[in-house]
């Protein structure tokens, strides 16, 4: 087994690549899943065991598939009502709705072929549909003496071509989806001997141009799909329960009685385990080597590296014949007994996750039980039922459709205006109505948005409140009708009390209008189905309207400072920091053009200041009644110290407002204001660097480089690449930067002395502020000068340019002009001289890589890359180094024939074998390869 997991790690990414290429997330276009019979889905199915929508078509033994938002199913005989009409049925996969019909039964599962429906027909014909209009496209007769079940064999899509088994002659028939006619077929004589012994419900399977079919009850034949030769065939012990399931070197497949492993190559027994196998075909999951296989009496998961070892995990609940499922983190399958079930368990341990049981049989029905394998897609398992007739829908719920907004912004509407409204029903009529209502709201929103209503007073008398009759000419629905819809008033997210016109409203309220219907039991509205609102946000105008003297943005810069002189007291002085509220003002006053006055008298007390006036405006003598004066709002709330002494943050807003005060609390009444400063704040750090280098680089253990000094050409030094110096000579070349280095240092430390990074050279020590290349090594300085600084995987290294404090000779990085930062890798490998030649589709591209690793092992070299759409290419070779030695090793890259043609950027990767394919060791730079 050792040597089939090498092989499954060299092989990982392609078969990824081959399960990519069948189906999308939102996609489940055959039986179990893809062309190799897994079922396996990588992303999550449903969470839990509620139902989206079920529908009841008929009986359901086809399995369905999934394409985009369309699921499609067939129904079969129905022991129960001999005369229902069997057909094939496509539903809307958010609301089960039926979209379209083709009268044809079918027991097998269905196929998606591009943009056909594939359908197995119980009359022995292979039928073609239009998957967005049911319409036939074609139908052949490929079986002419099909059994009772018909074709049971679900079709499969393999390489622009149709796949079939038919009983009556125990062949492979393989069409053309482009008109149903036969390419080619193989035959092996009499195949059904009588229904109850035919090896019915199985299917094909295809991987590597290999197309894998059981036949002659308990014979399975691997062919060549290119030149139509068999490879290989083998005998089981008895007959074959289920469809071929791929793994990357070898197969899976059941009888009744054992679970066998096959080798792809030659078909030899690789192993085999007794099993009660079912009908149902096992579900693999590649990724973690389990095998999850149903049986009489519940499910097994087997490790595929050894089937015949002791299961990873048994549940023990029912029979199951129905195909199970994994999707994310679990896997599905269902039991058939008298009152079945669906369970999701947990994939890795076998723990319940949730069940789903049927409704007990009633009459003459002998048993409730799941008929068709389960479909998951885009969150999403689909599954068809016997005697109930069912195909569910379970997953999460879908969002509902949004409702078409008519009107969705702010009114204002004036405390104490009125206006006069003259409702629909009664022209003769008038009515005053208060602006600050639900209904002055409606007006004023009416029209500031160009749309109309219409209201009845029919209950005014009553009520004294008006019957919305429509908005927008969307009118009230007869309330008698089934989900009639109507007019329902919500304020602030709970429905009102009162008709329309009698709901006062607050500033700040949201009011919404929904057209929705309502419980037919307690007629509360149900607003989730809404298909119209109307949402107004309110604003009441108490009616006094404030003049700005200043709305606007200022830049403070952190660390200035500004003289301020109080208006009580020329001779003094005081030294204000910029980013207080004081600075703003005065940054604003300087920028808007106005002036303005504080005075020091409670400097002493309160270490702050008192505004006596802005812009002219100055406080009202406060016994005077309702006299106003300057206060400071700092976003949104009062501050609690006096102008001087609040610090502001970097998006901050402040406020002055000219306004009374509370007579009893003092509270600013702020609404009742007559002037308005408003200052957005913006806090300037003072400086911004500027990056010469910010990314990452790869440096190659025990790999050296030859370093010439600046101030002296006639000598070198042999450095080592992962050292800081050896990093920073590797950025450079990356970023497309010099740097000069002097070894004037060398002698005494073993390091060199930084002159220059991308023409920054070092400022002269004697002068104030100077400026010179620092050297930090995860966020400490280091304690060595450039050279002698080892690195590590993961490190940063970053060099500042910036001044150092004059007493303790810190380097002061926050006030450095520019930066070089380097994320390091450190690589055991190395990667070079990478070419790749040019391929046509369905060919080979030719890689060569030149590697040399540090130490001798097993690695894995991967050259991958895609176009600029998106659609990749990519080659592996495993390969064992010598230590130390560079070695050109050779990779081949398939190129499919669905390839897109055009230029693709490939890069050559590094792997141990051990770590393929989770930790990459190092890569070169991308090289082009045309595909034509």
């Amino acid at each position: 087994m050792t040597l089939k997991k090498c092989i499954q790690f060299s092989l990982f990414i392609m078969v990824l690549l081959i399960m990519a290429q069948g189906c999308t997330a939102a996609d489940y276009l055959t039986f179990h899943g893809d062309a190799q019979r897994t079922g396996y889905v990588a992303d999550a199915g449903p969470l839990s065991e509620n139902i989206r929508w079920s529908v009841s078509p008929g009986s359901i033994d086809s399995s369905p598939v999934v394409a985009g938002d369309r699921v499609f199913v067939a129904t079969g005989p129905d022991m129960s009502d001999p005369g229902a009409t069997l057909a094939v049925y496509c539903y809307d996969t958010d609301t089960g709705e039926e979209l379209w019909t083709y009268e044809t039964g079918s027991e097998s599962g269905l196929t998606i072929a591009d943009d056909l429906l594939i359908v197995g027909g119980m009359d022995g014909y292979l039928y073609a549909l239009d998957t967005a209009n049911g319409s036939l496209y074609w139908s052949v007769q490929a079986d002419e003496t099909p059994g009772f079940f018909g074709l049971t064999s679900s079709p499969l899509y393999y390489k622009g071509l149709l796949y079939i088994l038919t009983p009556s002659d125990g062949g492979l028939h393989v069409y053309d989806p482009a008109d149903g006619s036969e390419v080619w077929s193989v035959a092996f004589g009499v195949w059904d001997v009588g229904w109850t012994a035919a090896t019915y419900f199985t299917a094909p399977a295809a991987a590597d141009g290999v197309v894998y079919f059981p036949s002659n009850l308990s014979e399975l034949y691997a062919y060549n799909t290119t030149t139509k030769v068999e490879i290989w065939n083998v005998s089981l012990d008895t007959t074959i329960a289920s469809a071929p399931v791929i793994d990357t070197d070898s197969l899976f497949i059941t009888t009744a009685t054992t679970l066998y492993e096959v080798s792809l190559a030659d078909g030899s027994i690789l192993a085999n385990r007794s099993v009660n196998a079912q009908l149902g075909t096992p579900a693999l999951d590649i990724a973690n080597d389990h095998l999850y296989v149903g049986t009489g009496s519940g499910m097994v998961c087997l490790d595929t590296n050894d089937i015949t070892a002791a299961p990873v995990w048994e549940r023990a609940t029912a029979k199951m014949t129905v195909s199970p499922v994994v999707a994310g983190d679990y896997v599905y399958g269902a039991t058939n007994e008298e009152q079945s079930s669906l369970y999701a368990f947990s994939a890795a341990d076998g723990t319940d996750a949730w069940s789903y049981t049927l409704p007990a049989p009633e009459g003459n029905n002998w048993a409730s039980f799941w008929g068709s394998s389960p479909a998951v897609a885009d969150g999403t398992l689909y599954i068809g039922a016997e005697y109930t007739n069912t195909l569910f829908a379970f997953g999460a719920n879908v969002t509902p459709i949004e409702p078409v907004v008519i009107f969705d912004d702010s009114v204002t509407v004036v405390e104490g205006e009125t206006f006069t409204f003259v409702p629909s029903n009664n022209a003769s009529a008038s009515y005053t109505v208060n602006r600050t209502t639900d209904l002055g709201a409606l007006d004023t929103a009416a029209m500031a948005g160009g749309f109309t209503f219409n209201a009845s007073d029919a209950w005014y008398a009553d009520y004294s409140s008006f019957l919305i009759e429509d908005i927008a000419g969307i009118v009230n629905d007869d309330w008698r009708v089934e989900n009639g819809h109507s007019w329902a008033i919500y304020l602030n997210g709970a429905p009102t009390a009162s008709g329309l016109g009698a709901n006062d409203l607050a500033d700040g309220d949201a009011l919404t209008f929904y057209f929705c219907p309502s419980d037919p039991v307690t007629y509360a509205p149900i607003i989730d189905e809404a298909t119209y609102v109307v949402r107004i946000d309110v604003t009441v105008d108490g009616g006094i309207t404030p003049e700005y003297i200043f709305d606007g943005n200022v830049t403070v810069v952190e660390g200035e400072t500004f003289t301020f002189v109080p208006s009580n007291n020329a001779s003094a002085s005081y030294t204000v920091n910029r980013t207080t509220d004081l600075g703003a003002l005065d940054t604003a006053a300087t920028t808007g053009g106005f002036t303005f006055n504080a005075s020091d008298a409670w400097y002493a007390d309160y270490s702050s200041f008192l505004i006596e006036d802005i812009a002219g405006i100055a406080n009202d003598d406060w016994q005077t009644e309702n006299a106003h004066s300057w206060s400071i709002y700092l976003n949104g709330a009062a501050t609690a110290s006096g102008l001087g002494a609040n610090a502001l943050s970097d998006g901050d807003t402040l406020i002055f407002y000219f306004c009374p005060t509370d007579s009893e609390t003092y509270v600013p009444i702020i609404n009742e204001a007559t002037y308005i400063v408003e200052v957005d704040v913006t806090v300037d750090g003072g400086i911004t660097p500027e990056y010469i280098f910010d990314g990452g680089v790869t440096v190659v253990q025990g790999e050296t480089f030859s370093f010439v000094p600046s101030n002296n050409a006639s000598v070198s030094y042999t450095v080592n690449c992962t050292t800081d110096l050896g990093a920073l000579d590797t950025a450079a070349t990356a970023g497309g930067f010099t740097f000069n280095a002097s070894d004037a240092w060398y002698a005494d430390y073993g390091s060199f002395l930084i002159e220059d990074i991308g023409g920054i050279a070092n400022d002269d020590w004697q002068t104030e502020n100077a400026h010179s290349w620092a050297i930090y090594l995860n966020d400490a300085p280091t304690m060595a000068g450039l050279g002698a600084n080892n690195l590590a995987d993961g490190d940063t290294l970053t060099f500042y340019f910036c001044p150092s404090d004059p007493e303790t000779f810190e380097y002061l990085i926050d006030e450095a002009t520019y930066i070089v930062e380097i994320d390091v890798k450190v690589s055991p490998v190395a990667v070079s001289d990478v070419t790749v030649t040019d391929a046509a589709r369905g060919g080979m591209a030719q890689a060569q890589v030149t590697v040399k690793a540090l130490d001798a092992g097993w690695y894995v070299v991967v050259v991958s890359g895609v176009n600029t759409g998106g659609d990749s290419l990519a080659g592996i070779a495993t390969v064992h180094l010598d230590a130390g030695s560079p070695m050109d090793i050779p990779a081949l890259i398939a190129v499919p024939q669905h390839t897109q043609t055009g230029t693709y950027t490939l890069y050559a990767g590094v792997y141990t074998l051990d770590d393929f394919p989770d930790n990459l060791l190092n890569h070169s730079e991308g090289v082009e390869c045309v595909i034509s």
